[in-house]
């Protein structure tokens, strides 16, 4: 006889609105339920060490113009932070898990992932349309930026404003950086 296959053991899975008196948030009449499948070491350190859950960061966007932080293990939302002006298309966080990115239409906003503000701490206007892709540099000193405006911008943390600027000629869908923290690869709509 063949053995059933049970699931992974290496799997957990975390639901929000699993627990009657922690509702889910809800923004609009829309519930938000969220499922997490992690690895068995991430698993394994959620039930050896319930005192490292500040490692755990997990957060969500879209289009109700809201960034939402949740609590790893019982899925529940812990904090909404406001990105007032468009969707949010992408974020980033920061390796040093200090600051979170968000990409609007045609803005991208800057947070203190532990700052008890809401808003954004900086705002970036470059771009002259949705904004679709963003990132940090390994050591979190620039922002790299693409849009649907065709173009691709650099934002140093340190200074004011657009530090360089390349042109594609068609909207940009994607933008990564290299590992050597040096070149840009991005994808277009023309390939």
């Amino acid at each position: 006889k063949k053995k059933k296959k049970k699931s992974p053991r290496g799997l957990s899975r975390v639901q929000t609105g699993s627990r009657s008196d922690d509702p889910p948030c809800e923004r609009m009449g829309v519930r938000f339920n969220l499922s997490i499948f992690s690895p068995l070491w991430f698993s394994r350190s959620l039930v050896q060490k319930k005192s490292d859950m500040s490692s755990v960061l997990l957060c969500s966007a879209g289009y109700d113009h809201t960034i939402r932080f949740w609590e790893a293990p019982t899925g529940l939302c812990y904090r909404t932070l406001q990105h007032p002006d468009s969707q949010v298309n992408h974020m980033q966080i920061t390796a040093d898990r200090k600051c979170l990115v968000a990409a609007g239409n045609p803005a991208i906003r800057l947070f203190d992932i532990h700052s008890d503000k809401t808003a954004a701490t900086t705002t970036y206007d470059g771009h002259t349309s949705n904004v679709t892709a963003v990132g940090f540099q390994k050591d979190s000193q620039w922002i790299y930026s693409a849009s649907e405006d065709g173009t691709i911008k650099l934002w140093d943390l340190r200074a004011a404003g657009c530090q360089r600027e390349y042109e594609s000629g068609s909207p940009i869908n994607s933008v990564a950086l290299h590992p050597n923290q040096v070149e840009i690869i991005s994808g277009d709509r023309d390939g």
